[in-house]
């Protein structure tokens, strides 16, 4: 169709080729919709980018920078935000004494929390979202009672506070561990409250 529109204004049919040109115009939308519209936002944004990406000719950046390593953003972070001043607060409890082996969380509200999760990323362990929502009815309780007790004791679970760190770069060609974002993507669940 391009070739006959062009063929057209070339032959000095210009209202035969502005209607083509409409018409690949009209078919070019219709196509992006039926694309974009197989493509559920909420569980897979990485294949709505993709497509996004694709129609606006915007290549996606590889992250592969000269002069910067998987460790110099680290490096680099660690340096500048240092403080040699730094004392550890006092520990203390946050939970009351007479709140001692009392339900914070109930059952009902962790399954809730559960059945509601929503496609995000899965951090360290690799337990995604979707797993955890479609195993509710078996998880809900024992995940209540790690809240619970994590609560209780004032004491989170090491393995919750693992992260992986994520660098995003701040501008289009980062060339430096300044511009970069680091983003620590914790557990699923670390991130849930009852």
């Amino acid at each position: 169709m391009l070739r006959k529109k062009n063929r057209l204004m070339r032959a000095g049919q210009t209202e035969k080729a502005s209607a083509l040109a409409l018409r690949i115009g009209k078919d070019i939308v219709n196509r992006n919709q039926t694309r974009l519209s197989r493509i559920n936002s909420k569980t897979s944004t990485k294949d709505l980018w993709a497509a996004v990406r694709q129609f606006t000719g915007r290549p996606q950046s590889t992250g592969l920078v000269d002069n910067v390593s998987a460790d110099s953003p680290n490096q680099h972070y660690a340096s500048i935000s240092s403080d040699s001043d730094y004392q550890p607060p006092q520990r203390k409890h946050t939970a009351p004494m007479e709140r001692l082996h009392q339900q914070f969380a109930s059952e009902w509200q962790v399954f809730s929390l559960l059945d509601k999760l929503s496609a995000t990323a899965t951090g360290l362990y690799q337990l995604p979202a979707w797993f955890l929502r479609t195993g509710a009815p078996a998880f809900y309780k024992p995940i209540t009672r790690l809240f619970n007790v994590s609560i209780e004791s004032s004491i989170i679970p090491h393995q919750w506070k693992h992260a992986v760190i994520c660098p995003v770069p701040k501008i289009a060609s980062p060339h430096e561990e300044s511009h970069y974002r680091l983003i620590s993507i914790t557990p699923v669940l670390s991130r849930q409250t009852p």
